[in-house]
């Protein structure tokens, strides 16, 4: 019976040095198979499935062997925490976040792209919709921090600086970071996040790290590269994602998004799935943390118009669908048919 790859297959081949597929060769062309007879696909817009457990699926981005995992900051922090859990975010914003958070993921199961991917089946999986991870991609506070698989990409965020609603050439020499981490080492803290019906943790070809209340991400790393950001760097990262919008496409979600984290108004909806799962605080405690911070309850939810959703759907399935697909890619493992027999 043939199976999709697993997580534990996976990180097997991967300490086997697969990553190294990747690599090119002593005449300067591209390897795409090994030792082991492995052959890879070299191009970095396609993502490979992985069988995560619980007939579930994740789409993790090219290439698919690996080592190292980057982090971009224009900034040092002594303490580089997760966004939920920084010196800064008081308890009740926390609170109201969750609540907001709640909002854009009742909203995202609406989605039209969202739902078709759900019937999408890969060797009788379908795609685990990482709620949490997204949440963080689309700027809500959450436990997780981001990492990529592009060098790139990091060095992208770590020589521009974001203002105003958009990123910017910084002009005057400053320190740039580029975190480094081993992600075998760390491979059961990282999470996947890849591919998803929303384009821009694929595009940023995505992954996160789970932090804990007080854990340190610079206690983890395993490399802090501090180097100089040059007005000529910074031009550079910031043409070659022509200022960001290469890794922020235009989407009808954007907007939503914003509104929901601007809003004053906090949906009855939402504290009740809030109460469900958090059994510390009374429905008392949520309205006197919402009207002590200038919230309103009311029984209207975020929404997509009809308008909305017949838009989303045209463009997923006259064109994005199929481009989408396209570039999934399978490594299929077969059980031996009399398990005894490896023993001969």
């Amino acid at each position: 019976m043939k199976n999709l790859l697993s997580l534990e297959h996976y990180k097997y081949l991967s300490n086997l040095g697969l990553y190294e597929l990747n690599r090119k060769d002593s005449n300067g062309c591209n390897t795409h198979i090994n030792s082991h007879g492995l052959v890879t696909s070299n191009s970095k817009s396609n993502f490979n499935a992985l069988d995560v457990g619980n007939n579930k699926y994740k789409l993790i981005p090219s290439p698919e062997f690996f080592n190292t995992l980057y982090r971009g900051q224009n900034k040092f922090y002594e303490n580089c925490f997760s966004s939920i859990y920084r010196e800064n975010i008081s308890f009740e914003n926390r609170v109201i976040d969750v609540l907001k958070k709640i909002e854009f993921i009742e909203l995202l199961k609406e989605y039209p792209v969202l739902k078709d991917l759900n019937k999408h089946q890969i060797y009788n999986c379908t795609i685990e919709n990482d709620f949490e991870s997204l949440a963080q991609h689309y700027g809500f506070l959450t436990s997780h921090l981001d990492l990529t698989n592009s060098k790139d990409i990091a060095m992208f965020f770590a020589t521009t600086k974001y203002s105003n609603g958009k990123y910017e050439i910084i002009k005057n020499k400053q320190e740039g970071i580029l975190y480094k981490l081993n992600y075998l080492a760390h491979f059961e803290k990282i999470n996947i996040i890849g591919a998803q019906c929303l384009p821009r943790s694929g595009i940023q070809r995505g992954f996160s790290i789970d932090l804990k209340q007080g854990e340190n991400f610079n206690d983890l790393v395993d490399e802090i590269e501090h180097f100089e950001i040059s007005k000529e760097l910074s031009s550079y990262y910031f043409n070659m994602f022509d200022g960001g919008k290469k890794l922020f496409p235009k989407e009808i979600l954007v907007k939503k998004v914003k509104d929901i984290l601007n809003s004053k108004d906090i949906s009855n909806y939402s504290v009740t799935k809030f109460l469900k799962k958090n059994h510390i605080l009374s429905k008392k405690d949520i309205e006197n943390i919402l009207f002590n911070n200038g919230y309103i309850l009311t029984n209207k939810r975020s929404s997509f118009s009809k308008k909305e959703l017949l838009k989303v759907s045209k463009k997923w399935f006259k064109k994005e669908k199929n481009e989408f697909l396209s570039r999934v890619c399978t490594r299929g493992t077969c059980e031996p048919l009399n398990p005894i027999l490896m023993h001969f």
